[in-house]
């Protein structure tokens, strides 16, 4: 059996996947949990980055999913960070992930 990176991010877009959907199906059932929404958003990123893992074998797009690969696990785990302080009632603080997103990424 054949185990290399881009099998790996094929099976970890498939697992996020389906934690999307089991927290998308939380998050609609039960809208009074705040963070849940957030939850989902960091997780479906995250998925699209492993998705962006496996775009890079592709040479015609290889460059596009390298850059998009960074920024959205960057993003992905903003999001999930968002989430964890917003489900313990706390606020993010804004100028510090505004200024993580722009220097973390480049």
């Amino acid at each position: 059996m054949k185990i290399d990176i881009s099998t790996l991010a094929l099976v970890l877009s498939l697992s996020n996947l389906l934690q999307v959907i089991a927290l998308f199906t939380q998050w609609r059932m039960d809208k009074t949990r705040p963070g849940l929404g957030w939850w989902t958003l960091g997780i479906a990123t995250i998925a699209l980055a492993f998705v962006a893992i496996y775009l890079r074998a592709v040479p015609q797009v290889s460059l596009l999913a390298i850059v998009a690969n960074n920024l959205l696990f960057a993003y992905g785990h903003e999001f999930l960070y968002i989430g964890v302080l917003r489900f313990f009632d706390r606020h993010e603080q804004r100028g510090l992930l505004g200024v993580f997103s722009v220097v973390y990424p480049s």
